[in-house]
């Protein structure tokens, strides 16, 4: 199997995921060396930076919407999801990507299905990495479901939420 290239904003994609599960936001943050060695030069951003890049993402700049979403991230910010769904909304495959993956766990079912949409139009733009997940999250559904998800029921059997 030979190995696959990747991209600059999937590489910030993964750094952004790995910092959520290692907890390494803070320790990331607190040292420049560390950043740059990890790729991550300028992703925590001054406040006149990060004023203008959040007014370029509400305007609707894919790549504004994604340094604001990774700043807040590695800065432990609850800010993060935010910014990830203006990414996505403003058609981000990488913050399409984030949004499902920080999503697909949410105790608010609702939250849980708006993950897979997300994931979905991740997909659209082929993302592979949102397709391996996108089915991971299938396949638990369907094992946990006996094979007929949410999303398939009859109308008539489903459940108000």
């Amino acid at each position: 199997m030979g190995a696959k290239m990747i991209s600059k904003p999937m590489l910030f994609a993964l750094l952004f995921v790995l910092s959520q599960i290692l907890g390494l936001g803070d320790a990331m943050a607190s040292e420049k060396s560390e950043k740059h060695a990890a790729g991550m030069d300028g992703a925590v951003l001054d406040s006149s930076t990060l004023k203008k890049l959040s007014e370029q993402a509400i305007d609707g700049s894919c790549e504004a919407a994604r340094r604001v979403s990774f700043h807040y991230s590695i800065t432990r910010s609850r800010k993060a999801i935010y910014w990830t769904i203006i990414a996505a909304e403003n058609g981000d495959s990488v913050g399409q990507y984030n949004a499902g993956f920080m999503l697909k766990d949410d105790k608010d079912p609702n939250n849980r299905r708006r993950a897979k949409y997300w994931l979905k139009k991740a997909v659209e733009q082929g993302d592979s990495l949102a397709q391996e997940l996108l089915e991971e999250i299938q396949a638990k559904e369907a094992k946990t479901t006996g094979g007929k998800t949410r999303d398939t029921a009859p109308i008539s059997r489903r459940r108000p939420q």
